[in-house]
């Protein structure tokens, strides 16, 4: 369809000056940029408005995101025929408006692209998964308190060809979340036949502390979902996490890693417990069969497993179980992750047996 698109961005927004130059920068080339503000009181509104970015302003009570996200979608012309959503704290690549342009077919209802819900430091993804948050501006909705999702309600069927528009997160340390366990409550309440919600409501409950609740609803997701298997996985992850009982802990790890053997991080927290227990058989299969894996894969993905901290257990296992060139080896691939780790240069040299000259240079000491 080309040139004939009208396109539009619109996100909603609390206290997000911080992001606005960001976002207001990369989204120029839309055809309107719209922003909900649902409550700011550190300047956002008066920053995007001296950006050119349409800004209306609503309370929101009790707070759900899907009635967020559609009143402003509603409050969007009428003639726009496809919408970018995006949060405050998320980019577009440049050229996008060129990507969408080439990619949407006159049936396409959405478009289905990478996004990066982590980054390394650098910026490059450390983590991605896909969405189809381009979609048309007439037949979706959104749905759910909490965790929303986009729902097709138009004539006809869904049409989601990919593109490669790629859409960064940047995470905001410290940024509130609003009643989030309420709302997800909520949620439940709502949709009760729909374990989706289960899950992020009983996620959220170990996030804040409540155990016994947390476990009950967790328990309750596995039983009402028995087919996806990567987030059964995180369910028998965070279960993991609350078991007090080491051994009853690497149990419940082994069905994690179960429920999805081609992900690192059971095998990583299966390795973790094995640590703990001195369980060096265990732990040396587990960090094996980690090591295996280059995909970072679901976007749950834990940063820790891919540096150091692997090889760095497996050189202790090996070492633990005799095993002493493995032990060498592992401390070695570990250094290349960390050559400034004290303490893996001191196993080196004292129980590895390797020399100063064998070990990663380092300018400057360590």
């Amino acid at each position: 369809m080309g040139n004939d698109l009208a396109i539009a961005v619109y996100g909603i927004a609390k206290n997000e000056k911080a992001n606005v130059a960001r976002w207001s920068a990369c989204t120029l080339g839309a055809d309107t940029r719209l922003v909900l503000d649902t409550g700011s009181t550190d300047g956002t509104v008066g920053e995007l408005r001296k950006k050119r970015v349409t800004v209306h302003e609503a309370t929101i009570t009790p707070w759900r995101f899907d009635l967020a996200f559609n009143m402003a979608l509603a409050l969007l012309p009428a003639d726009i025929t496809v919408c970018v959503r995006l949060d405050l704290d998320e980019e577009l690549p440049k050229g996008w408006v060129q990507q969408v342009r080439a990619a949407w077919q006159k049936d396409t209802t959405s478009l289905l692209h990478p996004y990066a819900w982590k980054l390394h430091a650098d910026g490059t993804p450390s983590t991605l998964m896909h969405r189809n948050y381009i979609h048309a501006r007439h037949g979706y909705c959104w749905r759910g308190p909490a965790h929303e999702v986009l729902l097709w309600q138009g004539d006809g069927s869904e049409v989601r060809p990919t593109c490669d528009l790629l859409v960064k997160h940047h995470h905001t340390p410290g940024k509130s979340r609003p009643r989030i366990v309420e709302t997800l409550q909520r949620a439940c309440a709502e949709y009760p036949g729909d374990s989706r919600w289960v899950f992020y409501y009983g996620r959220e409950l170990y996030y804040t502390n409540d155990y016994d609740q947390a476990r009950a609803t967790l328990r309750r997701y596995l039983e009402m979902n028995r087919t996806f298997h990567e987030e059964r996985c995180d369910a028998l992850r965070f279960l993991a996490r609350m078991e007090p009982d080491l051994r009853a802990r690497q149990h419940t790890l082994m069905l994690a890693c179960v429920e999805n053997p081609g992900r690192r991080d059971p095998w990583g927290d299966l390795v973790d417990c094995s640590y703990e227990l001195k369980d060096w058989e265990m732990l040396l299969m587990a960090a094996r069969r980690a090591l295996a894996i280059t995909d970072r894969g679901w976007y749950t993905s834990d940063g820790v497993f891919w540096g150091e901290h692997l090889h760095d257990y497996y050189s202790i296992a090996a070492y633990h179980a005799g095993k002493i060139e493995t032990a060498r080896t592992q401390v070695l691939l570990a250094l290349g992750y960390a050559p400034t780790n004290r303490q893996l240069r001191e196993n080196a040299v004292q129980w590895m047996g390797l020399k100063d000259a064998d070990l990663p240079a380092v300018t400057g000491g360590v």
